[in-house]
């Protein structure tokens, strides 16, 4: 594109909606990816439910749609989060234009930390974190002796998902 100077108000609007259809195009794409890997991710995701205290677990669905919503709510949160790395290219392409080259520099060490560190967060939530959770929040010092623990499977995926991401 040309320089900030000689762009009209128009012409921004013009682009940040032809980035906001690449961004909407790349969650679409996203998703069906997603969609089409849904067993694969989720045999991954529900690895801490499967083996608690020693004993094979069960998840269960509570409703004969849950199963299909599960999927399908699963898939577009994938997709949007799979596709991050577009959207944040595309906001970064419009703003850059006006950002002076100290204010560059800083945004592109910023993105560089703030990558490595939720790689980290990622890391440490799956592996360490979230079966330590699982363990404690089902284990005897939460749940009585001569009661069960049945977990929603939505509710366990989810649970491992937010986990992650918001570490």
């Amino acid at each position: 594109m040309t320089t900030v100077e000689s762009l009209t108000l128009l012409d921004h609007l013009r682009e940040l909606r032809e980035r906001i259809l690449v961004s909407a195009l790349a969650i679409l794409m996203g998703t069906i990816a997603c969609y089409a890997v849904y067993d694969k991710i989720v045999g991954i995701l529900m690895k801490p439910f499967l083996n608690l205290h020693g004993s094979p677990t069960t998840l269960y669905v509570n409703s004969l749609i849950e199963g299909f919503a599960t999927k399908m709510h699963f898939s577009i949160v994938a997709g949007v989060i799979l596709t991050l790395p577009v959207h944040l290219y595309g906001l970064i392409r419009f703003v850059l234009p006006g950002l002076s080259s100290s204010e560059k520099r800083v945004l592109g060490w910023a993105l560089f930390a703030s990558l490595v560190l939720s790689v980290f967060s990622v890391y440490m939530g799956y592996f360490y974190f979230i079966p330590a959770a699982v363990e404690i929040l089902t284990g005897s010092d939460f749940v009585p002796t001569g009661v069960g623990v049945l977990l929603n499977f939505n509710q366990a995926l989810f649970y491992v998902m937010n986990f992650m991401l918001y570490s």
